[in-house]
């Protein structure tokens, strides 16, 4: 028995093409080695790595999203993986930032430098609320 190739009464709805999401956090690969060249900002030993800020509800971060590399701190493997499971260790984020912060700020200038100083206008802004 011979096959008939199937035809389409009406033209097939396409799905509209969604529009690409275009991500303008600031990323900097040359501030992330300098984090990570730090000691962790709980115990002081090292290597470390750099953390991304997660949990506070400052919006920064959430499902697929990483917050901007000026809200990364060092952390050493243990402490890194102990603050993402668990969520009291969040709370001590804002104080790591600043200790980071505060190095970074004498160690950049530029751009760098600046965005260092939007970070930690925003932390001061979320915890004077």
């Amino acid at each position: 028995m011979k096959q008939s190739a199937l035809k389409r009464k009406s033209p097939m709805k396409t799905r509209p093409k969604r529009k690409p999401v275009s991500d303008v956090r600031w990323r900097s690969e040359p501030y992330l080695a300098w984090v990570r060249s730090l000691p962790c900002a709980f115990c002081g030993m090292g290597p470390s790595d750099a953390h991304h800020v997660i949990g506070l509800g400052w919006g920064l971060s959430g499902m697929g999203l990483k917050a901007p590399c000026s809200f990364s701190m060092p952390l050493c493997r243990c402490h890194h993986r102990a603050v993402h499971d668990e969520p009291n260790l969040q709370t001590a984020q804002p104080q790591w930032l600043r200790w980071t912060l505060a190095k970074g700020l004498v160690e950049f200038g530029g751009d760098t430098r600046e965005e260092l100083r939007k970070a930690m206008a925003f932390i001061d802004e979320r915890e004077s609320v």
